[in-house]
C-alpha cells in the first residue's frame, strides 16, 4: 500500500520510493509492475479500450516532457539543467519502453494465432500452411518443413 501511495497518489518515482523506504529499487519495479497489471485488468471505465488507456498515458508523458523542456530553458544553474535533462531522458526512454512493448505483444499475439492456425490446419489434414499473419501467403507443409529447419540451422 505504501508503494502505491508514494507512486500513484504522490506520483513518486521507483528510485526515490526504494530510498524512502529502504529497499532494493528492484522490488519496488517488481511491486509496481504488479500494481499496473491489477490496475489494468480491473480499471476499465465505460469501456475504454486498451488504446485509449495506453494514448491518456503517452499524451501525460509527453506532456510531462514539454513542461521539463520549458523549465530547462528557465534554467540558470547547471545541476538544474543536468537535473532536467536526466528527467526528459528518463521520460524519452519510457515513452520508447511503451512502444517497444506494445509492439512485442502485438508480434507476440500474431505469432500465437499463426501457431494456432497451423495447429488447426495440420489437424484438419489441410497442405497449406501460414508464416506470417501479415503476409497470409499460403504455403506447402514441405515449404514450412524447409522454413523450420532453416530456422534450426540458423539458430545453432
Amino acid at each position: 500500500m505504501e508503494v502505491y501511495k508514494l507512486h500513484f497518489e504522490r506520483g513518486v518515482p521507483a528510485t526515490r520510493i526504494a530510498e524512502l523506504i529502504k529497499v532494493d529499487r528492484n522490488t519496488i519495479n517488481n511491486d509496481l509492475k504488479l500494481l499496473y497489471n491489477e490496475a489494468l485488468n480491473d480499471y476499465n471505465p465505460s469501456g475504454i479500450s486498451l488504446d485509449d488507456l495506453l494514448q491518456k498515458q503517452l499524451v501525460r508523458l509527453e506532456s510531462q516532457r514539454d513542461r521539463l523542456g520549458l523549465y530547462l530553458s528557465d534554467a540558470k544553474d547547471i545541476n538544474t539543467k543536468i537535473a532536467l535533462e536526466r528527467l526528459i531522458s528518463d521520460i524519452d526512454f519510457k515513452l520508447l519502453v511503451a512502444v517497444d512493448k506494445v509492439n512485442h505483444n502485438v508480434s507476440r499475439f500474431w505469432g500465437e494465432i499463426i501457431k494456432e492456425l497451423n495447429k488447426l490446419a495440420e489437424n484438419e489434414k489441410f497442405s497449406r500452411r501460414y508464416t506470417s499473419i501479415f503476409e497470409l501467403r499460403k504455403i506447402s507443409i514441405d515449404s514450412r518443413k524447409s522454413l523450420n529447419k532453416l530456422k534450426e540451422d540458423v539458430l545453432k
